[in-house]
């Protein structure tokens, strides 16, 4: 989050949105963008770097 000079993760998403992807532990693009209220602007945003971490994570709970 340094990187993008970013204090707050609401900043990037709303808690809302950060709720959904924590339980849908979204892997694809597709699946990322039914995140409610997410837009193309915001995943192009910062959305790729959250799904990698996802994706990540989903592995790991394997």
């Amino acid at each position: 989050m340094s990187e993008f000079n970013i204090q707050q993760p609401a900043t990037i998403f709303t808690d809302t949105q950060l709720r959904d992807i924590a339980d849908q532990l979204p892997t694809g693009i597709l699946a990322f963008l039914q995140v409610t209220k997410m837009t193309d602007e915001r995943f192009e945003q910062y959305g790729r770097r959250f799904l990698e971490i996802c994706k990540k994570h989903a592995v790991q709970s394997l």
